[in-house]
C-alpha cells in the first residue's frame, strides 16, 4: 500500500538528475501500459506508479552500492 502523501522531487524540468529521471521513466511506463478499464481513480494510480518508480530507484542504488550491477 502506498503512503497517503508522497514527496517526489523532479527538480527543474530541464535538468532532471539520473535518479529522478529513472523514477519518472518507470512511473510513465507503468502508467502508459495500464489497463484503465480496471482502474477507478487514474490520479491514485499515477501516485502508485510514482511510488513504485521511486522504490525501484532505491533498490537499484542499493545494488550499485553492493556492486551487484554494472554502473551506467
Amino acid at each position: 500500500s502506498i503512503p497517503s502523501q508522497i514527496t517526489v522531487k523532479f527538480g527543474d524540468k530541464l535538468s532532471l538528475n539520473r535518479e529522478d529521471d529513472l523514477a519518472l521513466q518507470i512511473a510513465l511506463q507503468l502508467y502508459t501500459y495500464a489497463d484503465f478499464s480496471n482502474i477507478k481513480n487514474p490520479q491514485d494510480y499515477a501516485k502508485e506508479c510514482i511510488y513504485r518508480g521511486s522504490e525501484f530507484v532505491k533498490a537499484y542504488k542499493w545494488c550499485l552500492s553492493k556492486n551487484k550491477v554494472e554502473k551506467m
